[in-house]
């Protein structure tokens, strides 16, 4: 199926803003991740090592999508890079595709890059994103990005890459939402001291408008494995979360709060573990859920030692107060 909308993409070569009319009714593909074409050519490129299996490359599309950006460089030079303050994450992605490397981006924030310059490696990665990407605005920088190297391949009479022209939808039987999480999700724990019941939150948080329609998907996909009724009535109080912007940058952010209403977010991660350290978070989310279980009502005691175990996963954005700056400086990249 198709959803209309309009995206202005900003051009770097020609400074100005350019309206991409093809955007006019994008489809969104329902079916798996399809990685053939990029398993293909991996082997001819690369004989000698293993190919990175299914499991991997829908968590890599996820976290890509969250992480990654596609470069382009004024002297026509392009490449593909991952940041993040996870070095062996990014150790583990370069290990996978035997390629690129890991550099220290910024010793003061103490952020590194895993960074693609080779063509042959970018040709494998475009073969990968190709049809597989599930964010619009991530559809459209690709869109750019593919041109420009189609643009060298043609100039060296090798095959181009033949555009498709649509998003994929992630479902609760792939990585994609594990691999989205590592990058932008976040597990937050709140006890107010006049209160005797904690705060449990799952959050997604991505800007611009044409990617409200993937968060409202996934929150549908949680409402679904719930058996709720109201399906697609996405602001029921009768609901397990809620899309919404409570930010003038255009930031949208999905919230599934609620002990019970975690649970369904934990089975998912149970069957797609997450690979970043932010499974740290996870691991002490579902901790001081089962301490809370076993413990209410709370004592004085208990209700400190919930504060100091929340502290870490405390990174999530109030809904009264706006984007915490933590998030914010991740969402304007």
């Amino acid at each position: 199926f198709s959803m209309p909308f309009y995206m202005v993409i900003y051009d770097y070569k020609y400074n100005i803003n350019l309206w991409l009319s093809s955007f006019k009714n994008l489809e969104f593909n329902q079916d798996k991740f399809y990685f053939d074409e990029f398993n293909l050519k991996y082997k001819e490129f690369k004989p000698m090592n293993s190919v990175p299996d299914q499991k991997f490359l829908e968590w890599f599309v996820g976290f890509f999508e969250g992480k990654g950006s596609f470069i382009l460089m004024k002297r026509s030079d392009i490449s593909v890079v991952v940041t993040s303050k996870d070095m062996k994450i990014l150790n583990y992605i370069k290990n996978n595709f035997n390629m690129g490397d890991v550099i220290l981006q910024s010793k003061k924030d103490m952020t590194y890059r895993w960074v693609v310059h080779k063509r042959r490696d970018i040709y494998l990665l475009s073969l990968i994103f190709n049809g597989n990407l599930v964010l619009p605005t991530r559809y459209g920088k690709f869109m750019i990005f593919l041109a420009k190297l189609n643009e060298k391949l043609l100039k060296n009479n090798e095959p181009m890459i033949i555009l498709k022209n649509y998003c994929k939808l992630p479902t609760l039987n792939d990585y994609w939402l594990s691999g989205f999480t590592d990058a932008e999700g976040c597990f937050d724990i709140s006890l107010k001291d006049n209160k005797n019941t904690p705060r449990f939150l799952y959050a997604l948080v991505k800007n611009m408008l044409f990617n409200k329609y993937v968060l409202e998907h996934i929150l549908n996909l949680f409402i679904d494995k719930s058996n709720t009724n109201s399906l697609y009535n996405i602001n029921s109080e009768k609901n397990i979360g809620k899309v919404y912007s409570n930010s003038k940058d255009d930031n949208w952010q999905l919230w599934i709060s609620g002990l019970n209403n975690c649970i369904f977010i934990l089975n998912y991660f149970k069957e797609y573990p997450l690979l970043s350290d932010k499974s740290n978070s996870l691991d002490k989310f579902i901790h001081v859920m089962n301490y809370y279980k076993q413990n209410k009502p709370l004592n004085e005691e208990q209700k400190l030692y919930i504060k100091k175990m929340s502290k870490p996963c405390a990174t999530s954005p109030d809904p009264h107060k706006g984007l915490g700056e933590s998030r914010r400086e991740l969402i304007n990249k």
